[in-house]
């Protein structure tokens, strides 16, 4: 199991706060609550795995994303944090919780049980898959052809959050690794 260092930003003094994000998300994600909770905490918001600006790799479970979440500690130099997890973040940091129940304060997990969960992410897949960057240049004609897959406007928008320029005014890409989480989608 090997473990990738994590983007992550730090805000605030006081004790950690690790907050992670769900599917298909960023740390970008929990900026607003970030702010307000770094008046008592240190907040660290962090990119999982294959999301926003932390390293893709060809795997994405749940044992890989705890093993992540440890490295950011030893990293960091922590011994102990406080975690708030949202949805595929939720069961990351319930499963560091298992691995590592020492380095855990406060658990605080949010819209997601501990249980099993159908598939139910296919059309966005199916949308985030339909996007040829070679051929869209912009936010607008990429939402016209998602829209076909997502009908729910804040959910599309949410997902058109990740794409970023590879080349600016030339050629976009997405900051998640698609192929790897559509691949690995069992395991989340």
């Amino acid at each position: 199991m090997e473990a990738v260092a994590l983007n992550y930003k730090v805000l605030g003094e006081g004790k950690p706060l690790i907050i992670v994000h769900g599917l298909f998300g960023s740390l970008d994600n929990w900026q607003t609550h970030a702010k307000t909770l770094s008046e008592y905490f240190q907040v660290i918001l962090v990119d999982a795995r294959n999301h926003g600006h932390s390293p893709h790799t060809e795997s994405h479970n749940y044992d890989l994303m705890a093993a992540d979440l440890n490295l950011l500690m030893e990293q960091l130099n922590l011994d102990k944090a406080h975690f708030i997890g949202h949805s595929m973040g939720g069961k990351a940091v319930m499963r560091f919780a298992q691995l590592q129940p020492d380095k855990i304060n406060k658990l605080i997990v949010v819209d997601m049980g501990v249980k099993a969960y159908p598939p139910h992410h296919d059309l966005i897949l199916k949308g985030l898959n339909s996007i040829d960057f070679d051929t869209v240049t912009s936010r607008s004609e990429a939402e016209k052809t998602i829209s076909a897959y997502i009908q729910d406007h804040s959910v599309r928008q949410f997902l058109l959050k990740n794409m970023y320029w590879v080349e600016p005014g030339k050629r976009m890409a997405w900051r998640m690794n698609v192929a790897t989480l559509e691949k690995e989608m069992h395991e989340v």
